[in-house]
């Protein structure tokens, strides 16, 4: 995310940006039956003029690891660990300059979905349902496979 806000905001004067992850995105040792949870806090900010603007996103996903599957992808054919996630959260819109401050929630964003991990390769396979709702509404879904992989011992 540093390299994406990076290009994006680069240019912007007084712009600013911090990505704070509370709990684990992806254990390093995950079996079936693990469970666990995640809060992911993005604050994209500019400050101009006395003036600080800031863009929060919250978002709060809980995992769970439902254990092997097959799965085929363009790539070829895996034994895979089904991991599903559910997240909600909000984006909040903040303001603070001149002695005032204004807050006001822009969207609620809802979304759920499964990866499917094969062991020595990584992420084989993921599915992604989300919605936003709020100052502008928006449904998208979206499904990535693995194309191609290479070993060499």
């Amino acid at each position: 995310l540093d390299a994406f806000f990076a290009d994006v905001l680069g240019s912007f004067g007084g712009s600013y940006w911090d990505v704070e992850v509370d709990g684990t995105m992806l254990p390093a040792d995950v079996s079936a039956g693990d469970s666990w949870q995640a809060v992911v806090t993005i604050t994209v900010g500019m400050q101009q003029s006395g003036v600080d603007s800031k863009n929060i996103i919250v978002l709060t996903s809980d995992f769970n690891a439902v254990g092997d599957e097959q799965v085929s992808t363009p790539a070829g054919a895996f034994t895979a660990l089904r991991i599903d996630h559910q997240t909600s959260g909000e984006n909040t819109l903040v303001v603070e300059g001149d002695g005032a401050s204004i807050t006001q929630q822009l969207a609620l964003i809802e979304a759920s979905g499964s990866d499917w991990y094969a062991p020595c390769i990584g992420k084989v396979r993921a599915e992604t349902s989300s919605s936003v709702t709020g100052i502008a509404d928006m449904q998208h879904e979206s499904r990535e496979e693995l194309t191609s992989v290479s070993l060499s011992y």
